[in-house]
């Protein structure tokens, strides 16, 4: 099967990745040339504009990590709007604003191109492993047409409902997993000032109830101190937090304890971690502590 691709980076990447192993053609798009080559030498097809790889998949994932860049690939002459096939599903599982996806949406309807809202559950090495959830939203047509190649690439396919849930689960998500790798962090901190062995301690936590997928994922990267090879970097960290900052303000939600574990990642972006994992707000939590006091 012929499948797209528009943001050759950790997520798209994998996807690529998985699909070439499951003998299917990948035509890829991104405005970084030296990922186009990274892409080529695994045996993907490189493509000139996201309008070549629309022209050439019925089926386009796009993954993009800034503000504005979904705009940029569905609006303009060679973009996915400008596409000469229509029928063609888009795959957006970019974490983005609502209201931008909205108007990417409403470019792509002009040229009879169906947008689905389907973001991820799962960080970079989840992907990898296909072990992410998707949650799409939108048309259910098109849902149905695009979870046979989902299913392949996760482990599960939810449908959430009406075009924009999938960003609103996908944030729903992202504040507890922010909370639970705080929580992670602060755990393991105690732990370690009360001479307590932490790989016990991981050991413990995992078998009980205050175990989570962020503790399993997050605490041994924090006990090895492994944190430069991002599976969640910082810098993406720093625009989801706005992201739910503004989407739990406009429903009028009080979150303290997201309040609280977007000080660390904040603050372990002020000390320099923006390209490290988010468990290194395990680093940002250490600074705060005073000598230790062991019992």
């Amino acid at each position: 099967m012929d499948i797209g691709i528009i943001g050759i980076g950790i997520i798209g990447t994998s996807f690529a990745r998985n699909l070439l192993e499951d003998g299917d053609v990948v035509v890829a798009y991104d405005i970084d040339p030296q990922r186009l080559d990274a892409l080529q030498g695994m045996g993907g097809r490189p493509a000139a504009s996201p309008r070549e790889v629309a022209d050439s998949a019925d089926i386009v994932i796009v993954a993009l990590p800034t503000l504005g860049s979904l705009e940029a690939v569905t609006s303009g002459p060679v973009s996915l709007a400008a596409s000469r096939r229509p029928g063609v599903v888009v795959v957006d599982v970019s974490t983005l604003p609502v209201a931008e996806k909205e108007r990417a949406r409403a470019n792509l309807e002009l040229a009879k191109i169906e947008m689905m809202d389907c973001t991820i559950s799962g960080m970079g090495k989840q992907v990898a492993r296909r072990d992410v959830v998707f949650m799409a939203s939108g048309d259910e047509e098109a849902i149905l047409k695009v979870t046979p190649v989902l299913s392949r690439l996760g482990r599960q396919v939810l449908n959430v409902g009406p075009f924009g849930n999938g960003t609103r689960m996908k944030l729903l998500v992202n504040m507890l997993v922010a909370i639970h790798t705080a929580a992670a962090a602060e755990g393991l901190i105690l732990a370690e000032r009360a001479g307590l062995d932490p790989v016990q301690v991981l050991d413990v936590v995992s078998s009980g109830l205050a175990n989570s997928r962020s503790w399993e994922v997050r605490a041994p990267l924090m006990i090895r101190r492994e944190y430069e090879v991002p599976g969640g970097p910082i810098r993406n960290w720093m625009k989801d937090v706005a992201l739910i900052d503004d989407f739990t303000r406009s429903v009028g939600a009080v979150t303290p304890l997201f309040d609280a574990s977007r000080s660390l990642i904040e603050e372990a972006d002020r000390l320099g971690l923006s390209s490290w994992d988010a468990a290194a707000v395990h680093v940002a939590l250490e600074q705060r502590q005073p000598e230790p006091r062991y019992p």
